[in-house]
């Protein structure tokens, strides 16, 4: 894409590529109607933009420009970004596996879940929910401001691998205003005793949270 955009669908079941490599220097639009994988990698300095549907990537990319997801639709990375920076809109998701090297803004009514791990820092008035739902699991993130929103948890027995976290890789206190709630899923066995919520930043944490649910 030397300029212009490039549309893969339009919302419905249509819409595809078959390269393994799209070079990016315009527009990557993304809209279907269900789920599509695009298994290739995705490089360039355009911008990405899922506009609908669950879309995963897993591809190895290099993404320089920004990447959006716009209300209703998902982006589950299975692979690499590279260094782009990811915004989630409003009813917009953003899940997986893979690693993202730039900045995410999750907006309001947005969510950022599942094992990604996020080098640069993530910023959220939206959800914020490691591991996928009913099963435990650790969202790796480069800093973490929360502007209201909430966190949530799913946590099973004291002392078994059982529990989400949140893994910090950053020596920046995090910043949790007192808007944000804390939301507590028990799994099998969860109970009295000390959770780990947090991991790695090994600061204080100054700020708390506004709501225990």
């Amino acid at each position: 894409i030397s300029a212009g955009t490039l549309r893969l669908g339009t919302g419905g079941s249509a819409g595809s590529i078959s390269s393994t490599l799209i070079q990016n220097f315009g527009v990557l639009s993304i809209s279907r109607g269900g789920a599509y994988t695009y298994g290739g990698a995705v490089s360039g300095t355009g911008s990405v933009q899922i506009n609908g549907g669950q879309i995963t990537l897993g591809g190895v990319s290099n993404c320089a420009g920004t990447t959006l997801v716009q209300p209703g639709a998902s982006l589950n990375v299975a692979g690499s970004l590279g260094n782009t920076a990811v915004t989630v809109t409003n009813a917009g998701s953003l899940l997986g596996a893979g690693t993202i090297g730039g900045p995410v803004a999750v907006r309001q009514t947005a969510t950022l879940a599942g094992t990604l791990t996020v080098s640069g820092i993530v910023t959220s008035t939206g959800s914020l929910a490691p591991g996928d739902a009913g099963t435990a699991g650790q969202l790796t993130l480069g800093g973490l401001i929360l502007n209201g929103g909430s966190l949530g948890f799913d946590l099973g027995a004291i002392g078994l691998a059982t529990g989400d976290q949140l893994i910090l890789t950053t020596t920046v206190a995090p910043t949790i205003s007192a808007t944000t709630a804390l939301n507590i899923n028990n799994l099998v066995g969860c109970g009295a005793g000390t959770y780990n919520l947090i991991t790695g930043y090994t600061g204080t944490i100054s700020s708390g949270f506004g709501n225990l649910v």
